[in-house]
């Protein structure tokens, strides 16, 4: 049996994080799949402020049925934070849980993230694959992006596939 393309996992991790968005707002609806090989041992998404991240639920739901995360590879649709607010740091609980690869479709325009959550992964030795499903990805939580980052460029409400530069 052949393990399914990353980007079946990845389109799984934009299903979780649609099904917040809205509800999570002005925060943003992040999706979470951590699969071992071609299996979803688990699927989350994050809640209201101060509730686990949805990389912190995925990889706690895995540990209680005792997956062996250093096979693991976990998808989300946005960076893993680095900083510590209300939570602790997304990107060392998964660097703590001994997943060796994270597939992240968009960067975080958080200035606390911005790069960084990707950065502490790589400086830990965790392969980090970036930028599938980017553009679905910064449109799904596009509120969120235009509240950070104003100039990254948004889809013009015309429906073409272009980008507005504000």
């Amino acid at each position: 049996m052949t393990s399914p393309p990353d980007s079946d996992f990845m389109r799984q991790a934009l299903v979780q994080a649609a099904l917040v968005v809205d509800r999570v707002y002005p925060y943003p609806g992040v999706g979470v799949i951590l699969a071992h090989g071609i299996h979803v041992i688990a699927r989350a998404n994050n809640g209201e402020p101060g509730q686990p991240h949805a990389e912190v639920k995925a990889i706690s739901m895995a540990q209680k049925d005792g997956w062996p995360l250093s096979e693991c590879v976990l998808f989300t649709n946005l960076e893993p934070c680095d900083n510590v607010g209300l939570q602790q740091a997304c990107s060392r609980t998964i660097i703590d849980s001994g997943i060796k690869e994270v597939h992240v479709a968009v960067r975080d325009p958080y200035h606390l993230v911005r790069g960084q959550g990707i950065a502490r992964l790589q400086e830990a030795g965790v392969g980090v694959v970036y930028g599938e499903y980017e553009e679905q990805a910064r449109w799904q939580n596009h509120r969120y992006f235009r509240r950070f980052c104003p100039k990254c460029g948004w889809p013009i409400a015309d429906g073409k596939d272009e980008y507005h530069r504000e």
